[in-house]
């Protein structure tokens, strides 16, 4: 068993190589990122950094982020996802649990930067797109949910909203970092997505009917679309433009090697170039 506390529950006992074991398997965020930070570099291009600093617009304070990276899905056309991804080392016995209910069609949305020959830069906003289904499950609301030594549940989303939060911001980050680009990077198609990344067996699913009748058993799964709508004015130098975040991809480890792994889907998200 192990938990969080502080310098005033310790005991005298030093710590041997079979406790930092203990910790590296069972309660490092960081080995964890490194877990996953090898699937990355396996699936995606050199472009992909981690652990860098950078600066939240809306609390005004320096973050780390944990992985940033790009997917070439057609390097002829030059379309290109962007990916800002936190990792977060939930347990069994504290799973997420995401609420569902079927996707309206004013949800089927996404956004694409497009750079033309001219360097002239642009924005399509496609809605409909398959990328994001027409009634198809999307999240609503969230909770880890857990239980005390009483059996009583606990239940929280604070720390899944920090790093829901990070995973905005740096995005932001890599937005104000792409107006920088021009058409001669090889950029000609630009999507952005933050993912959230769990491990296996962590991520509950929780369907309900348009008119909020449970549909079928609680059940474990290894992706789940949550509905932002976020959009941001990005800015740099002479350079100014919106972008639209509609969805949160919350993936676990085996979620996310099928996410990048799957190019037709994925080149859902171009379907109108």
């Amino acid at each position: 068993m192990s938990r969080r506390g502080n310098s005033r529950n310790l005991t005298n006992d030093s710590i041997t190589t079979a406790d930092i074991e203990k910790y590296i398997q069972q309660q490092s965020d960081f080995a964890f990122e490194m877990d996953i930070l090898q699937i990355i570099k396996r699936k995606c291009s050199c472009a992909s950094s981690w652990g860098g600093v950078y600066f939240d617009p809306q609390t005004r304070k320096q973050r780390e982020y944990d992985i940033r990276t790009e997917l070439c899905l057609d390097s002829n056309s030059g379309k290109v996802l962007k990916l800002a991804i936190e990792c977060k080392n939930l347990k069994p016995n504290y799973p997420l649990v995401i609420s569902c209910t079927p996707r309206i069609e004013q949800e089927q949305k996404i956004d694409v930067w497009h750079w033309g020959g001219n360097a002239q830069y642009g924005r399509q906003f496609c809605c409909p797109t398959n990328f994001y289904r027409l009634n198809g499950w999307v999240g609503r609301s969230l909770d880890q949910v857990g239980k005390d030594s009483n059996s009583d549940l606990i239940i929280e989303d604070n720390s899944t909203y920090d790093k829901w939060t990070q995973a905005l911001a740096s995005l932001h980050g890599m937005l104000e970092d792409a107006l920088s680009y021009n058409a001669s990077d090889g950029y000609d198609y630009l999507v952005f997505l933050p993912l959230i990344v769990v491990p296996d067996g962590t991520l509950w699913q929780i369907n309900y009917s348009a008119e909020g009748q449970r549909e079928g058993d609680p059940k474990q799964v290894d992706s789940v679309n949550f509905w932002i709508d976020v959009d941001y004015l990005i800015k740099h130098d002479s350079r100014s433009e919106h972008y639209n975040i509609s969805h949160l991809h919350f993936l676990t480890k085996n979620g996310l090697i099928n996410f990048l792994n799957n190019e037709p889907v994925l080149l859902n998200a171009f379907c109108r170039y």
